[in-house]
């Protein structure tokens, strides 16, 4: 009797303890893939933010380029709008970095490589 009984209250304590440690995983698991989601909409909106900022840079080098040329801008000034649009693209491309880079952590955070994985045998 009592030996049984203590082999069945050992069961089910291991099996209350690896059901918590499973639930646990889970709610790990959807924490991560939460975190990488909110970082991925703050990834986009940087990225806009950065393309608007080149675009403005753009812009404001064909001004001064303008103005240069009518006379009205020193050579620094088209020197200072190039820097400027050159330091634009690099945080653009910077920006997106990041974005892909959080991308392949939510592939990683959702399992990722289930698409390497070869199909399941087919039994004959």
């Amino acid at each position: 009797g009592g030996a049984g009984w203590h082999r069945r209250r050992a069961a089910v304590e291991g099996y209350q303890q690896a059901l918590a440690a499973y639930r646990q995983t889970v709610l790990d698991a959807f924490a991560q893939v939460a975190d990488v989601l909110s970082a991925l909409q703050h990834d986009a909106d940087a990225l806009q933010a950065q393309r608007q900022a080149l675009q403005a840079a753009e812009q404001a080098l064909t001004l001064v380029e303008a103005n240069y040329r009518a006379g009205l801008a020193s050579y620094l000034e088209v020197i200072s709008a190039d820097n400027q649009l050159y330091q634009s693209r690099v945080n653009a491309l910077a920006a997106a970095a990041v974005r892909y880079q959080d991308s392949a952590a939510l592939l990683v955070a959702l399992g990722g490589g289930w698409w390497n994985r070869p199909p399941p045998a087919q039994p004959p």
